[in-house]
């Protein structure tokens, strides 16, 4: 299986992409915290499957201009795939509740906002009830 979020956080730090210093040490963080999570003490884990689901699932939002279905490219990906990839070892929960999305104008925020607004809507099992999404 891919993982699409390594990939890019791989790319970005080879500066085969070029990339600012924040999204920098954002991908060198998870490249620090993937090492990390093969020992027994640390407490997350990174869950490919659960990540790559979850960008697929966002893949599938229609494009707003033609109504085909939206391809995510490499940072919504690897933002997408932090967020929800990324487990706690004890609980299995997600390692991130918050997340500050920012990006320049016609990045595709809001659809991108959308989608994981959806997809936590839909799927996500905590709290069984009374969701609420904002």
């Amino acid at each position: 299986m891919t993982d699409q979020v390594t990939e890019y956080a791989k790319q970005i730090v080879d500066g085969k992409i070029i990339a600012n210093k924040k999204v920098i040490q954002a991908c060198q963080r998870h490249l620090n915290d993937l090492r990390r999570s093969k020992q027994k003490k640390y407490p997350y884990y990174f869950d490919v499957e659960k990540s790559e689901a979850v960008i697929r699932f966002a893949s599938l939002m229609p494009n707003p201009t033609d109504g085909k279905p939206l391809n995510l490219v490499n940072f919504q990906a690897f933002i997408v795939g932090s967020i929800f990839g990324w487990k706690s070892k004890a609980t299995g929960y997600r390692r991130f509740r918050r997340a500050t999305i920012s990006m320049a104008r016609k990045q595709g925020k809001t659809i991108l906002v959308a989608a994981i607004a959806l997809y936590m809507l839909l799927y996500e099992k905590v709290p069984a009830y009374d969701k609420q999404i904002y």
